[in-house]
Formats: C-alpha cells, structure tokens, sequence
C-alpha cells in the first residue's frame, strides 16, 4: 500500500507527502521577497490548526522573517470561504499586505473580496494560492500559487509500489518538493 499526504502506521505501507510545510514556507519568502511583512493566512476550519502543515510552514517563516502574531483566519476551504475569511482578515488586520490561502478557490475568493473592495491586487494586497489548479490562469489578475506536482505524485507512488512489492521497507515518509509558480497577483 502506498498512501499520500494522509499518514498510515503500517509496516507494509510507504507514505508519500508533498512538501506542504514547504509550501507555506516558499508562500511567505517571495511574499516578504515582495516586501509585504502583514501577511495573513486563510485556512482550512475542518483541519486540526495545530498540526496543518501549511499553517505551520507559514507561521514558521513568519516567524523567520521577523513577522510577529501573523493573523491567521479559519473558514470553509471554499470560494465562499476565501471571500469571507477576506472580509474577516480586513476587519481585525486593516493593514494586511498579502494573503496565503491554504488552497486556489480560497485564493480566488479573497481576489474577489478585494476587488469588490477596490483594493488593488497585488499592489495593496499580493495573494498566493496553494495547489495550482487551471483555474489560475483564467481569473484576473492570474493567481500565484505553490504548485503541488500532482504527476510526480504518481510517478513516486508508482516507483514506492514496486518497491514494496520487491519487498523493500519504508521508515520515513517520501518527500515531494513544491515549487512557486509566479503571476501577476504576487
């Protein structure tokens, strides 16, 4: 059995993840790479906060940075949930400067929050997705995102598979990297 990004005790199984503490962390650097130094998260609220690693990979980098308390705002991993986390974040942090939602649809939810709010993105307010989906490159302004490289996902899991069936045995979790993928709203 190989499982991925869902952790499984089991000696007969390998866990394959993406670097999502990475994602946090390469979310934060180009946004503080932007100067932006308020930034806020938007994340999932059916997660356990403490042990996301998005959250953790942001709130680390953060700290690295010299950012202390970022806001940190919990809503539905929606397009619903990204404009009213937005609308949230605006109300206890008025001076947000960047945005990092924990996946794209939020992301686009906070574009379209800001946009109603004729806040300009990104020279107000920068904003950086997670996942990557199509979908980014269709919205205005086209969404920055940590790409999670969902081929490789598969290629791995294939490589692990075969592994195990050779009868090999996995301690640690397989590692796979996340890269950032630039547009025009951060």
């Amino acid at each position: 059995t190989v499982v991925v990004d869902t952790p499984l005790d089991h000696d007969r199984a390998a866990l394959l993840v993406s670097d999502l503490v990475g994602a946090g962390r390469i979310a934060v650097d180009h946004l503080v790479g932007r100067g932006c130094h308020r930034p806020v998260m938007l994340t999932d609220d059916q997660l356990d906060t403490a042990s996301d690693p998005r959250q953790q990979g942001f709130l680390s980098a953060c700290r690295e940075a010299g950012i202390g308390d970022p806001t940190v705002i919990t809503v539905p991993a929606t397009t619903h949930g990204g404009r009213h986390g937005t609308a949230l974040a605006l109300d206890v942090a008025p001076d947000l400067d960047a945005i990092y939602a924990y996946n794209d649809v939020m992301a686009i939810g906070a574009m379209q929050t800001l946009t109603d709010r004729d806040i300009r993105i990104p020279d107000d307010v920068a904003v950086v997705g997670c996942d990557d989906i199509a979908l980014n490159t269709m919205v205005t302004p086209t969404l920055s995102s940590v790409r999670i490289d969902r081929k490789r996902i598969g290629q791995e899991a294939v490589r692990l598979l075969s592994a195990l069936v050779d009868g090999r045995r996995f301690d640690e979790p397989t590692v796979v990297p996340v890269e950032l993928v630039s547009r025009q709203s951060a």
